[in-house]
């Protein structure tokens, strides 16, 4: 198993005094005018995330983790009254999903209607009672806790009322079912400095392993370190300034997005090597339990600090079709959502 402190103080190399400090005030100045296609903010949405969803069948220690789930919105009649809000697919955690909108001429009253066949939970037909006549905007909360939420594909039906005319709105959330995960309690570090966590175990990414000193890793994956520290001052915006206090080499970072709004994110960054070689990394904030994630998602030759840039340009371009990336965000994600 790889150790992630060990390539962030021995593989990387380091020039001479007087160059160093002209390439580092260089680095800085290229880091805090990356453009918008590098500095990707907070508001992108990630492709995995957490569930607590229905346990009425599973043990309070039994979550299921997703992947990927699907949102559509279609218009089921020519006239529309009503114009629903994207729905982000990390707003698909903790079994509740917020379905907003706003009304394009007057509105008497809505309701609206839920089904989902592959879910034990009867079909629904409410009407919005936090929505007055004649208002401008609608909510209404799609939750396993009232019945209206599950896995499988969830259908509901936006109906809005002006005069004697309706409009109607489809609106289907996806959520499958992927990996069964068990949360148990683990101790993590030596015997002088040990942490009681309560971590999840799946197929997929396996097991927690102790690494010491408050770091683990996971059986199922390499190249991965997950640190116990204090991030809650890691933002997207200061990323730059967080690298630089980290990171003694030149490096770029793209794509910074939520794993789940307000509690983690996530970001690439690509540093340079001894020699010409380049280590891309996927970086992991999670502000709920003070945890630092790093995986090495690839490495190779053929970067300078002239060339970096271009490098992390196409890097970002196939992201997702590095191989285990979807389980190291499944785990991430999981252990985020943990409560």
């Amino acid at each position: 198993m790889k150790k992630i402190s060990i390539f962030l103080f021995v593989l990387f190399f380091v020039v001479s005094c007087g160059e160093k400090s002209l390439d580092i005030e260089q680095a800085k100045k290229e880091m805090l005018n990356t453009s918008p296609e590098e500095t990707i903010t907070s508001q992108e949405t990630s492709d995995t995330l957490s569930w607590s969803g229905n346990t009425s069948s599973d043990t309070q220690e039994e979550e299921e983790v997703l992947r990927e789930p699907m949102v559509q919105i279609t218009a089921l009649t020519e006239s529309q009254f009503i114009e629903i809000s994207s729905i982000p697919d990390d707003s698909i955690g903790d079994g509740e999903v917020e379905i907003t909108g706003k009304t394009l001429q007057n509105v008497e009253k809505i309701q609206v209607s839920f089904s989902n066949t592959d879910s034990a939970f009867p079909d629904d037909n409410y009407t919005l009672k936090t929505f007055k006549s004649g208002g401008p905007t609608f909510k209404y909360l799609a939750s396993s806790k009232f019945q209206v939420l599950d896995f499988g594909v969830n259908t509901y039906i936006v109906k809005a009322y002006s005069g004697k005319e309706v409009s109607e709105t489809q609106v289907v959330i996806n959520v499958p079912k992927k990996d069964k995960v068990v949360f148990e309690e683990k101790v993590i570090g030596n015997e002088d400095n040990s942490v009681s966590l309560n971590l999840p175990t799946s197929d997929s990414f396996g097991k927690p392993l102790s690494l010491g000193q408050d770091s683990f890793t996971y059986t199922n994956i390499d190249n991965l370190e997950i640190v116990k520290k204090d991030v809650s001052e890691i933002t997207c915006e200061g990323i730059t300034d967080y690298l630089q206090t980290e990171i003694n080499t030149w490096f770029y970072w793209n794509t910074c997005r939520d794993t789940i709004k307000d509690k983690g994110i996530s970001f690439y960054v690509v540093l340079l090597g001894k020699d010409d070689t380049y280590i891309y990394q996927k970086h992991y904030v999670d502000f709920i339990h003070d945890f630092y994630g790093i995986y090495e998602v690839d490495r190779g030759t053929g970067v300078t600090k002239d060339n970096i840039s271009e490098k992390n340009t196409k890097l970002k371009e196939i992201n997702d079709t590095f191989e285990n990336i979807d389980v190291v965000d499944s785990l991430m994600t999981t252990i985020t959502a943990q409560k």
